[in-house]
């Protein structure tokens, strides 16, 4: 069966330059080692806006109607390397993506899970000379770069996503979040990350946040943490 990707970009405003290169060269080797040779097809979807769960929501919509197998999600302001979306197939996974990181001092993981005593924790991807399993199980992964199966939109009921008030954070969960939970109830699957890539990835913003920065941010995160303890 040809595989059809539709390649999905919401975007609040503009694109990164960096984000256009990386599509464009991404897409220029894809086509030449897949699309000509007839084993898949790629498809383009943009949309601007103002509220990113409803360009998500029409988005998948587009792709659906289409008849795309994927949907990778690329959000405007990435940084990938040329073969992302071949690594990723490759894995043959209902849901793989990279896990950058956020794009905010002190920076964090986007990836979380969910650790034995029932706190969500941030996962994080280790540098390249730590070993660790390529691809992890996750509670929630960003969907700056993600590919999802189709089939795992047609089997999850509307609205996949969605900003919903968390009472106990007091504040609104993550479209990304509510999405995964939605696909964990109806047919529990778990999000992979794949760490090889994850270590390719930029985010994009007025620094382009890599894994290093994470790593130099881990300890301010402890100590931010630390009061907050104390007082609990």
């Amino acid at each position: 069966m040809t595989r059809k990707i539709a390649i999905c970009v919401p975007a609040r405003d503009t694109m990164e330059m960096e984000t256009a290169q990386s599509i464009v060269a991404m897409s220029t080797q894809f086509a030449v080692d897949f699309v000509a040779t007839g084993q898949a097809s790629l498809q383009f979807y943009w949309m601007n806006g103002t509220l990113l769960p409803d360009m998500r929501n029409d988005l998948v919509k587009a792709a659906l109607k289409s008849g795309a197998t994927h949907l990778l999600w690329i959000d405007s302001d990435m940084k990938f390397p040329k073969d992302a979306l071949t690594r990723l197939l490759a894995h043959d996974a209902p849901i793989v993506g990279a896990n950058y990181p956020q794009r905010k001092r002190p920076v964090k993981p986007t990836a979380a899970r969910i650790a034995q005593n029932g706190e969500r924790v941030w996962v994080y991807t280790p540098p390249e000379e730590h070993q660790k399993t390529q691809l992890e199980a996750v509670e929630s992964l960003g969907l700056g770069l993600c590919l999802i199966e189709a089939a795992v939109f047609e089997v999850t009921p509307e609205p996949w996503f969605s900003m919903v008030w968390s009472d106990a954070k007091k504040q609104h969960m993550g479209e990304d979040v509510f999405f995964f939970r939605r696909v964990k109830e109806a047919i529990d699957v778990d999000p992979m990350i794949d760490h090889a890539l994850s270590r390719e990835v930029y985010h994009i913003g007025k620094h382009s946040y890599e894994w290093q920065d994470a790593y130099d941010d881990f300890h301010l995160l402890i100590e931010a943490q630390k009061p907050r303890e104390a007082a609990e």
